[in-house]
């Protein structure tokens, strides 16, 4: 029986995973709030993959080596609820046992929360992936193929809604990601696979162990700490002349590395962001799951039609569709190789 090989050296399937893996930028902000007692957050999260590389093994598997993720955009907004107070409304005149005349009352920080600090860290902040995966395969039949012959499911586009709502089912798996951002996730992915009706054999990465860490927070203490600064600075002065709101900065602005080294901000900020990553809103837990969910059972990083169009005939005559069948992949340091039989 004719075989089939398709084989990439690692190089060749570097460049395949990695193409894959930039995919995930598509991936529309991920949006989330929480509250801690008077204190709130929210935050507006995407991400880029700016470095990383792949290695193929002898166990047969394949190793991603230090993908990093960098964080852009990445805005939070920090709120506190302050007490509510009232001052005033104490009656002044009382004739005949009514209050004729009183003061006015003014109602303090009668918002919730009543300040919101909007922090700017895009691209200051990098994760890093990296994990061990199998190779596995998997035939997708669409039901929307129906009857139709080889043929007719080769030329005919998929319009149905299968994959887009197979997508869905697995995004919405993730913990805490509202129905709109599943739904907004896999709609993003679905071009990626959506084809025609043709059967397709397809190629996942399957997790055996992997970690996601915060490796840098580039100057982030820093920042956060100036941009505190101006924000009060700018909503107490916000009656005064620009001028003097820029003497104001100008004269904070050299005490501020001073007052960060003195109260070792650099060491808190990092503990109340990985913090805020893990524990408060779980987002390193959430975006584990969109990688692991995105190359191992979403958008393949290959696949074959079958059966495969052997010949394209652009003068409008059909094409000539071979079977394959009995996929079989071998991975060693060299190389990924795909067999299969053709029918």
């Amino acid at each position: 029986m004719p075989t089939l090989n398709i084989a990439a050296n690692e190089k060749a399937f570097n460049d395949i995973i990695m193409a894959a893996a930039k995919k995930l930028e598509n991936t529309p902000p991920l949006t989330g709030s929480g509250v801690l007692g008077p204190f709130s957050a929210s935050y507006e999260l995407g991400f880029r993959i700016t470095d990383g590389s792949i290695d193929l093994t002898n166990a047969g598997t394949v190793h991603i080596r230090e993908l990093d993720i960098t964080y852009d955009p990445m805005i939070l907004r920090l709120g506190i609820d302050l007490p509510h107070i009232q001052i005033g409304g104490e009656c002044i005149l009382r004739l005949f046992g009514k209050c004729r005349i009183r003061l006015p009352r003014i109602d303090i920080f009668g918002d919730n929360p009543d300040i919101v600090v909007p922090i700017n860290l895009s691209g200051l902040i990098t994760s890093e992936f990296s994990g061990e995966f199998s190779v596995s395969t998997g035939k997708q039949v669409l039901l929307a193929k129906g009857t139709r012959t080889v043929h007719q499911a080769h030329f005919d586009a998929d319009n149905s809604n299968e994959i887009r709502d197979r997508f869905r089912t697995i995004i919405g798996t993730i913990p805490l990601l509202p129905a709109t951002t599943v739904n907004s996730i896999a709609d993003t992915f679905v071009p990626m696979v959506k084809d025609n009706l043709a059967d397709k054999w397809q190629f996942f990465l399957r997790d055996v162990w992997h970690d996601l860490d915060i490796i840098d927070i580039a100057s982030t203490a820093e920042n956060i700490l100036r941009h505190l600064v101006d924000f009060i600075i700018d909503q107490i002065l916000a009656p005064i002349p620009a001028v003097l709101r820029t003497i104001a900065h100008a004269i904070l602005d050299p005490i501020i590395s001073v007052i960060g080294a003195v109260l070792d901000i650099g060491d808190d900020v990092f503990e109340w962001l990985s913090s805020f990553f893990q524990t408060s809103f779980g987002l390193l837990d959430i975006i584990a799951q969109l990688i692991l969910n995105f190359i191992g059972a979403m958008v393949p990083f290959l696949q074959l039609e079958t059966p495969f169009p052997i010949i394209e005939d652009s003068s409008g005559l059909i094409p000539v569709l071979v079977p394959v069948e009995n996929i079989a992949v071998t991975v060693d340091d060299v190389e990924f190789v795909v067999s299969a039989d053709i029918l």
